[in-house]
């Protein structure tokens, strides 16, 4: 979690990318999901796997998902934009 907050921060101090919509304008704009989604995210998965084999890929999958799902679908509906 802290990770997720700390790469957001500085994501968006140095320009990679912004957040047109602003859930609060006092915290950052995707702290909400950073504490919330990607935490209870994980939590799941390490309750319902019971071996790290399956553990570990279903990490993967999750990672694939965020990536190239997730991604592509905040670009799309403009919860992020890319500055390039």
């Amino acid at each position: 979690m802290v990770i997720t907050i700390l790469l957001d921060t500085i994501g968006l101090q140095f320009s990679f990318w912004e957040y047109p919509i602003e859930f609060l304008p006092v915290i950052p704009s995707a702290f909400p999901f950073d504490v919330s989604l990607v935490p209870v995210a994980y939590m799941l998965l390490f309750q319902y796997n019971r071996t790290w084999k399956s553990f570990i890929s279903a990490q993967i999958v999750m990672a694939f998902v965020y990536a190239f799902i997730g991604e592509p679908l905040c670009n799309w509906i403009n919860l992020v934009c890319y500055i390039k």
